[in-house]
Parts: C-alpha cells; structure tokens; sequence
C-alpha cells in the first residue's frame, strides 16, 4: 500500500487532486537508492499529456458554452 496521500493532501482543500505513480526499482523511493527507467518517466509523461490535451480541451469548449468557469485541475506526480 502506498502512503503517497501525503503529496496530495495540502492541496486537495483547495482543487481536485489526481496522482500518477512511476514505478521504481524494487519499490523503493523517497531515498537515494531510488531509480526510474526513462522509458517509465516517459510513459508517465505521455499519459499526463493525454490527460491534460483531453481535460483542457474539455474546459475550453464548456467555458465557450458557459461564458467562463473556474476549476482548476492540479496534477501530482508521484514516484511510489
């Protein structure tokens, strides 16, 4: 189980919070011996991409139909 809550929660009064996990070699992370594959950062970094390409395009076009809106979308990457 992951304890990575605490990357998220100073933030989650305040927006939604989503989190991205990048694996590390043999669980290990948050100390020097932890190590990520760049094919893994790489992947992660597609899928925020993907995430925010889909999100921000969704926004716009209800912010054309609505007149304006104000959430806020908060993305954390986390390596746990």
């Amino acid at each position: 189980m992951s304890g990575a809550g605490h990357d998220a929660m100073a933030m989650s009064h305040l927006t939604k919070v989503g989190m991205l996990f990048v694996r590390c070699r043999g669980g290990v992370s948050h100390s020097p011996a932890e190590h990520v594959l760049d094919d893994d950062v790489w992947a992660a970094g597609l899928a925020i991409l993907a995430f925010l390409e889909m999100h921000v395009a969704a926004a716009l076009a209800e912010e054309s139909h609505t007149g304006g809106r104000d959430d806020r979308i908060t993305v954390v990457v986390g390596n746990d």
